[in-house]
C-alpha cells in the first residue's frame, strides 16, 4: 500500500515472485495489483468491491487475507507502539520517528472496527507481538501459531 516503501525497496519490491498488491491511490507498478481505496474504516468482503487501509499496509493486509478466503490470520509485528524509539523494523521511515500517539490510537481502531467485522463473519484473528497495543485480537505466540498450521 506504500508509494515511499516501494520507491525506496523497488529492487526488492520487483525481484520478489509472490503476489503484491497496492491500492488505487498509488502509482501504477508493472506487476502490482491495485484495489479499489476503500478509506479507513471497514471491512471488504469482496476484492472487486476493494479494500480498507486503516492508516497502515498492515490493516489491508488484514483485508486482503480476509477476501482471498482466509479462515485463520495471524498478525506479526503488528504493535502499535514505538520499539526502542522505533516504529518499523526497516531503516526506511525517519519521518514517522515523531508519528505520535494519536496517529496510532487511529490505526487501533481500524483494527478494533475490523475484529468485529471479522468475528461476525468466523474469521478468527491472532496478535502475535507480546508488546502489541492492540487488545482486540487474541495474543498467541510464534511458537504456538506454528504448531497450529
Amino acid at each position: 500500500m506504500d508509494d515511499q516503501f516501494y520507491d525506496w525497496y523497488e529492487a526488492e519490491v520487483t525481484g520478489f515472485g509472490g503476489m503484491k498488491f497496492t491500492h488505487s491511490w498509488n502509482k501504477p507498478r508493472d506487476g502490482v495489483v491495485a484495489a479499489k481505496n476503500l478509506g479507513p474504516l471497514g471491512l471488504s468482503d469482496d476484492f472487486e468491491t476493494g479494500l480498507f487501509h486503516g492508516g497502515n499496509s498492515a490493516y489491508m493486509a488484514l483485508n486482503l487475507a480476509h477476501v482471498m478466503g482466509a479462515s485463520t490470520i495471524y498478525l506479526l509485528g503488528v504493535d502499535m507502539c514505538y520499539q526502542s524509539g522505533r516504529t518499523h523494523f526497516h531503516d526506511g521511515y525517519k519521518k514517522d520517528d515523531t508519528i505520535g500517539e494519536e496517529r496510532f490510537d487511529h490505526m487501533i481502531r481500524a483494527f478494533d472496527c475490523g475484529s468485529g467485522l471479522l468475528t461476525e463473519r468466523g474469521v478468527k484473528v491472532y496478535n502475535c507481538s507480546k508488546v502489541s497495543k492492540l487488545e482486540s485480537y487474541e495474543y498467541i505466540s510464534i511458537d504456538e501459531a506454528l504448531d497450529n498450521e
